[in-house]
């Protein structure tokens, strides 16, 4: 079986005007009983008076999963697909160790 990667927002926090201030999110790898996961948090600074805001109320979880994407590199030396194959190459790891030798 293929490993699947599931990347969701677990919270945020946003200011009393709505902008999100706070983005709490995971991506969790799974391979049959293998399961393994990286999760973080990142702070924001919401411009209201941007042309790209958009009101709390209307963001997806798309949306934001793509601002965290976009702010990887520089909060966690990271980009999504270095995450996604060290989760990966976490899984196989496990694999090869995991059993019983009868």
């Amino acid at each position: 079986m293929a490993i699947s990667l599931n990347w969701k927002i677990l919270d945020m926090v946003r200011e009393s005007d709505g902008g999100v201030i706070s983005v709490s999110f995971q991506c969790k790898a799974i391979d049959n009983n293998y399961v393994t996961h990286y999760g973080s948090a990142m702070t924001f600074t919401p411009d209201s008076s941007s042309s790209s805001y958009t009101q709390f109320t209307d963001l997806t979880e798309s949306q934001v999963l793509d601002w965290v994407f976009t702010k990887l590199p520089e909060d966690t030396c990271q980009t999504k697909d270095e995450i996604e194959t060290n989760l990966k190459t976490e899984i196989h790891k496990r694999k090869g160790l995991a059993g019983l030798p009868w």
